[in-house]
């Protein structure tokens, strides 16, 4: 079982559920992460936090 999703998966699955993109931290530095991106929804209560690797790859945590 692969741990990762790829980034338009991930980005689809958010989107049908109303999520939308809350905040991104880039990161130029490193050779393995791009950036960070964190997902809510209006109301605030439900945020995921995407670690989107150097080739679209992502780690998705939901926050609580």
């Amino acid at each position: 079982m692969k741990r990762y999703l790829e980034y338009y998966d991930a980005i689809k699955f958010l989107d049908d559920r109303g999520f939308s993109l809350n905040k991104t931290l880039n990161f130029t530095d490193s050779p393995l992460v791009k950036k960070f991106e964190y997902w809510a929804k209006d109301d605030g209560e439900e945020m995921y936090l995407l670690e989107v690797m150097d080739q679209d790859f992502v780690f998705m945590f939901k926050l609580v």
